[in-house]
């Protein structure tokens, strides 16, 4: 009977342990996406891209790339009309406004945020946001376009994030994250 009882004790404290450590796995990654929000709950809509990069710039590449998103939602407005239609050719032809003033972001980082503000954007130039945030950073980054295939489906540009041990591709208001795994 005193074996059973002191069995019964061991077994009780294994399973306290399994349990406190679960739920210490479980609430440290729930506390690092908590204390995100938390730093970020109140967001006001920024005026430049210095305005989200200062704000940003301090995180890991996965939160640095949640803040950047969380951030642009505060002005974020998709506008697939911002093309315009011409005849050439007795042929119409489709070009975006935006190809004609693109140019013109590298001029001052607020002019962008000020456009996006205003007029809304596409894929195409919300990934020009992200490119020009990350570029305030210490982390890599790029674009990857997809042209597609006329009459099929349109074309698509998005931005990574990427470092040594993780990537990030922020297409407009989403953001997955991946570890980079090395075949070593």
């Amino acid at each position: 009977m005193k074996i059973i009882g002191i069995i019964l004790i061991i077994l009780g404290i294994f399973m306290l342990g399994i349990l406190i450590g679960a739920t210490m796995i479980y609430s440290t990654n729930t506390l690092n996406e908590q204390a995100f929000k938390i730093n970020n709950e109140n967001l006001k809509i920024p005026n430049s891209l210095d305005d989200i990069s200062n704000n940003c710039k301090n995180f890991d590449i996965i939160n640095t790339s949640r803040c950047f998103r969380d951030y642009v939602s505060t002005f974020f407005k998709y506008d697939s009309d911002n093309i315009y239609y011409i005849l050439e050719d007795n042929e119409f032809k489709i070009e975006t406004i935006t190809s004609k003033s693109s140019a013109s972001y590298s001029s001052t980082n607020r002019e962008i945020v000020d456009y996006l503000k205003e007029n809304g954007g596409n894929c195409r130039e919300w990934s020009l946001l992200y490119y020009l945030l990350c570029k305030k950073t210490n982390y890599q980054c790029s674009q990857i376009s997809n042209d597609g295939i006329v009459g099929i489906f349109d074309g698509h540009r998005y931005a990574v994030i990427y470092n040594e041990t993780h990537y990030c591709k922020l297409d407009q208001l989403s953001v997955k994250c991946s570890e980079i795994e090395n075949d070593e």
